[in-house]
């Protein structure tokens, strides 16, 4: 886990502290702390890297899904974000949310409804979307068409 630290700390140093910690929380298995901080520096990045925010919405659809049809030329680029061109359980409003869902979601996490959000499954799942995030979509959004 420390290579994937490491490499998303180089390409984005002024966020390095704050996703040490959260790493530093993950391994203490302290997944109540890890989740939110993981998320949190996701969403920024996301912003950082395409001018948009992860989790917010632009009518029914995310509006990374502007950042996605910028690349419709590039079948490859466009296959690699089209997850940001969807709504997932993680960016699910309340209204798209499943009754029952375990699912993890972001805005119940950082609002405080969900209280069992914290477990290593949902921790290693905020890790794969920051990675996602840091490696996938910030090389696009160096390259901006």
């Amino acid at each position: 886990m420390s290579g994937g630290l490491e490499s998303i700390a180089a390409r984005f140093p002024h966020r390095a502290h704050l996703i040490r910690a959260a790493f530093s929380a993950h391994r203490r298995e302290e997944y109540i702390l890890s989740i939110p901080v993981l998320l949190a520096q996701t969403d920024g990045i996301c912003k950082d890297s395409t001018d948009q925010y992860l989790f917010i919405k632009s009518g029914k659809k995310p509006s990374t899904a502007k950042y996605v049809e910028r690349w419709a030329a590039d079948s490859f680029r466009a296959a690699l974000l089209s997850p940001l061109a969807q709504t997932s359980p993680i960016s699910a409003s309340e209204g798209e949310r499943v009754e029952g869902s375990d699912a993890l979601n972001r805005h119940t996490v950082l609002h405080g409804e969900d209280l069992d959000y914290g477990s290593k499954k949902n921790s290693l799942k905020a890790i794969s979307l920051l990675n996602y995030i840091a490696h996938v979509v910030s090389d696009d959004g160096k390259k901006k068409p």
